[in-house]
């Protein structure tokens, strides 16, 4: 019971950041919208940290707990990595759509001069995105540029994880380049600490 739900645990944190999109791409920009909702979006998308964050460290933990060089440990190690990749690229989604959604918003709130923004600050949380799910004003939504958004967010984590850094997305928000910060560390830290536990159970053996 204990492994299942673990499993659901790691599951919820890559399906709720699309959850997190859906809500977004219901509701209106350019309307008024009640303290209620705006605090319920909120907690979604903290939950969609925490989430994450709780998993990444409880798979982070197993695999590196043990000092036995087996194919279950590499399995463990390989599986967090891969893990990490897609988590971070989730808690991206969120945060490029949530900045995204309120510069929409702003514009259409300033256009018809009726609703205040959502929130008081607007700007792109990343540069460099090749679409854009909302496009010109009063055009529907661009369904069709979702996994290109999604595909542009796992590679700009895969070129975090891998502190390759190409420069062609950019974070732009202070709290998207400390996550950035986080990622590129957890990611070399996995590796060092992956490879570290495994050199004990070798000298035993010498």
């Amino acid at each position: 019971v204990h492994t299942h739900s673990w499993f659901i645990l790691y599951f919820l944190s890559i399906i709720t950041p699309f959850a997190y999109v859906l809500l977004l791409s219901i509701l209106e920009p350019g309307q008024q919208y009640s303290l209620l909702l705006e605090l319920f979006l909120s907690a979604l998308g903290l939950f969609c940290l925490f989430i994450t964050f709780r998993a990444i460290l409880k798979m982070f933990w197993t695999a590196i707990n043990s000092h036995e060089l087996t194919s279950e440990k590499i399995k463990r190690l390989m599986l967090t990595y891969f893990y990490m990749l897609f988590a971070f690229a989730g808690i991206y989604l969120v945060l490029y759509f949530d900045s995204e959604f309120n510069i929409v918003h702003q514009e259409l709130s300033n256009i018809s001069g009726t609703a205040p923004p959502l929130k008081p600050h607007a700007g792109t949380a990343f540069s460099g995105i090749s679409l854009h799910f909302w496009p010109v004003v009063g055009l529907p939504i661009d369904w069709t540029a979702l996994p290109f958004i999604y595909l542009d967010m796992l590679y700009f984590s895969a070129t975090t994880m891998t502190t390759l850094g190409f420069g062609d997305i950019v974070a732009k928000f202070p709290f998207v380049k400390l996550l950035v910060i986080i990622e590129a560390f957890c990611g070399n830290l996995l590796l060092i600490l992956g490879m570290a536990s495994v050199v004990p159970h070798q000298n035993k053996d010498r």
